[in-house]
């Protein structure tokens, strides 16, 4: 699920895959005066720099409408960078990451 933002702007790090499997950065911007909203996540879902998903919409309404103008800036990072639009899914992935570098 992809939710486009109509105000600010934004920037994402991604792997050189077609389509990226990996993010590993993404800012949210808008105008104003404030400090960054910092959000570690465990991985992330189909976010860019131009659209959004469910877990970044609700941190990115958060820090924008309701934190009373402390925040211009919402910084995602991801302890795992693998885009999966489902946490449970990554156990397999993980075990044959785990694998490559143990053999």
């Amino acid at each position: 699920m992809s939710i486009k933002l109509n105000d600010g702007y934004g920037y994402a790090i991604f792997d050189n895959h077609t389509p990226p499997q990996n993010r590993y950065y993404l800012e949210k911007r808008w105008d104003g005066e404030g400090g960054t909203f910092t959000a570690i996540l465990t991985n992330p879902s189909m976010a860019d720099s131009l659209s959004t998903d469910p877990a970044v919409k609700e941190l990115y309404d958060y820090a924008r409408y309701y934190s009373n103008g402390r925040y211009n800036r919402l910084i995602v990072v991801n302890i795992i960078p693998t885009i999966n639009p489902s946490s449970q899914n990554l156990e397999s992935y993980l075990k044959k990451e785990i694998v490559k570098y143990l053999l």
